[in-house]
């Protein structure tokens, strides 16, 4: 069930992570976007990195790029909308 669970988040987490690039690759993501850490039921290590926002394209502190962080971690990490946008796209004009 660990590995399992483990796996799932990590396979979840990298192709969300994937898909950002690819959007960014056809230009759809502000340089400006972020991404945060979430929680779920956490432990000490990831009740520390919980909420943290970082560039999308950066690491989170310990070099992790997205959950887990350990065996049997639960959280994510999610695009977050920047401050000067109602959210991470470039908006489309006209």
């Amino acid at each position: 069930m660990t590995i399992s669970r483990t796996e799932i988040i990590r396979a979840s987490n990298q192709g969300t992570i994937e898909g950002w690039r690819q959007a960014d690759d056809l230009g759809l993501i502000s340089d400006t976007a972020r991404k945060q850490w979430i929680a779920f039921d956490p432990c000490d290590i990831c009740q520390d990195l919980d909420g943290t926002e970082v560039p999308w394209q950066d690491d989170f502190d310990g070099g992790i790029d997205a959950p887990p962080a350990h065996p049997n971690c639960k959280c994510a990490c999610v695009m977050v909308a920047n401050e000067d946008a109602s959210n991470p796209l470039n908006p489309v004009e006209g």
